[in-house]
């Protein structure tokens, strides 16, 4: 046979052999950003919070996004059934904002299932990128709104669970419609001063053990004549040291 061919013949097979190679590698690397559809199907196919974690991390907005919470609260719900008063003492909230980091630890003894809810919520992201609507200096600072607006909820209300907790400076409860005893769903309120008017008629569930003075710093900003920030402070994130 030809030298020519020959030669012209391995160098043919070579390049088809390396590029099939590249391409293989290329399929394999895992330094590759998935596509939204095949980071989706893999999160339905594991069907696991780490799996829908890992597709809001790349991905956080847009319907399956939204999606993504929403079966991740389904998979928290299922998970914080069985977390006992003694497993939620071992683990403090964490609030990033944009002035700083506030830490608080639950108090399930008094308001377990309102431990369990703000848990579930803030492992499924619902906190995430909401603003503290509602400051009044010496008196509290709220958020929790999915509108931002003191109007929404998650989608459900869950029951007051009253104790004779005191409302301290750094007390963490949650907020309510005034007339509705059973109206809490997902907003809540930090106590800058103590305020004993509100003893015995809102759920008690934490105290700060961290930032109170990001705290303080959120509760003198210039609002409007319904107490909502000029430029309201974003949460960051929301999640669960501990677990």
């Amino acid at each position: 046979m030809n030298r020519k061919i020959i030669v012209g013949f391995l160098f043919f097979f070579m390049a088809t052999f390396t590029f099939a190679c590249n391409g293989d590698d290329d399929d394999n690397d895992p330094t590759r950003k998935l596509s939204p559809k095949e980071l989706w199907e893999r999160a339905e196919t594991n069907d696991t919070a780490e799996a829908y974690e890992a597709y809001l991390t790349s991905y956080p907005s847009g319907s399956r996004a939204e999606e993504a919470e929403r079966r991740l609260r389904q998979i928290w719900a299922q998970r914080v059934e069985n977390f006992s008063a003694s497993d939620m003492k071992q683990l403090r909230a964490v609030i990033e904002t944009e002035y700083g980091t506030i830490k608080f630890q639950f108090i399930p003894d008094e308001a377990p299932n309102t431990c369990r809810n703000f848990i579930k919520l803030a492992e499924s992201h619902f906190y995430d990128g909401l603003t503290f609507f509602r400051v009044i200096d010496d008196f509290i600072i709220q958020t929790g709104c999915p509108f931002n607006t003191g109007k929404g909820n998650p989608g459900y209300t869950i029951d007051a669970e009253l104790s004779s907790r005191m409302h301290k400076a750094g007390t963490v409860a949650m907020a309510r419609l005034p007339d509705e005893l059973h109206s809490a769903g997902s907003q809540f309120y930090i106590c800058l001063t103590p305020q004993p008017q509100l003893d015995n008629d809102y759920t008690v569930f934490g105290e700060l053990v961290e930032g109170m003075k990001v705290a303080q710093t959120l509760g003198d900003l210039e609002t409007d004549d319904q107490d909502k920030p000029l430029d309201p402070p974003v949460i960051k994130k929301v999640y669960i040291e501990g677990l």
